[in-house]
């Protein structure tokens, strides 16, 4: 795994904490307020919420894991389901202290944050999902950017950016999300080339109290590309939960 050395912005800390065993490395910013948990895709590590964590920091407390196998934390020969990256995301809240916040996730990430929310409702105030995985599978030119960028890595032996995943695209039953109790904001790209904007159709209709918000020219990453009018939604969505 390659790390990232570049130096993070003030006010921004690199931590870890034990989770199940295993030291896990998370971003930390802002001392008081409500908690935001932000959850990277599955080719994405902590880094990419530099950011939007510094945005936040002034009236939150921001905290952004790499999840169990991706970025700099440990990597095992096993697969990594979404129960099982579910289960280590509430381990890590617990482990960090954090009791109930709103949880942030993109594509994988957001996926992940859902489960959480399905089976530990208590310690999710909300959900702002990107884009989230499991509402319809990868558009042709997704798969052949995907397959192409795998074979990269693979032909000049390089690690792939992330472990063995037992994920569905597309969940065979959506009756499951009905199990969602809090209030749900899903963000998409207008010009997704992965999971096409009409996929978020599903989402708001699979998911109970939820919201959607198109980002007009916006691809698969509008949590980076679009980054004013991300951290805008954000913050609207979380004020309404303080």
């Amino acid at each position: 795994m390659v790390k990232d050395i570049t130096a993070l912005p003030e006010g921004i800390e690199d931590r870890s904490v034990r989770v199940n065993g295993d030291v896990i490395p998370y971003l930390s910013a802002g001392d008081f307020g409500p908690w935001v948990i932000m959850i990277h895709g599955a080719g994405g590590t902590r880094r990419e919420w530099v950011e939007s964590m510094g945005t936040l920091a002034s009236g939150h407390r921001v905290v952004a894991p790499d999840l169990i196998g991706f970025g700099d934390s440990p990597r095992r020969d096993i697969v990594h389901s979404t129960k099982y990256l579910g289960a280590f995301l509430t381990s890590f809240l617990r482990e960090v202290g954090i009791e109930r916040a709103t949880l942030v996730g993109h594509s994988l990430g957001g996926r992940v944050c859902l489960e959480v929310a399905l089976h530990e409702p208590v310690a999710v105030a909300g959900l702002i999902l990107i884009v989230p995985m499991g509402f319809g599978k990868l558009s042709m030119i997704g798969r052949l950017l995907s397959t192409g960028a795998w074979w990269v890595n693979h032909i000049l032996r390089r690690s792939q950016p992330f472990p063995k995943l037992e994920v569905r695209l597309e969940e065979p039953d959506l009756a499951i999300f009905a199990g969602v109790r809090c209030d749900t904001l899903l963000i998409w790209g207008s010009r997704d080339i992965y999971f096409p904007v009409a996929h978020s159709a599903r989402a708001l209709e699979a998911i109970p109290n939820s919201s959607l918000t198109v980002y007009e020219g916006g691809g698969h990453a509008v949590h980076l590309s679009h980054l004013k009018q991300f951290m805008s939604s954000v913050e609207a969505f979380v004020a309404t939960r303080e």
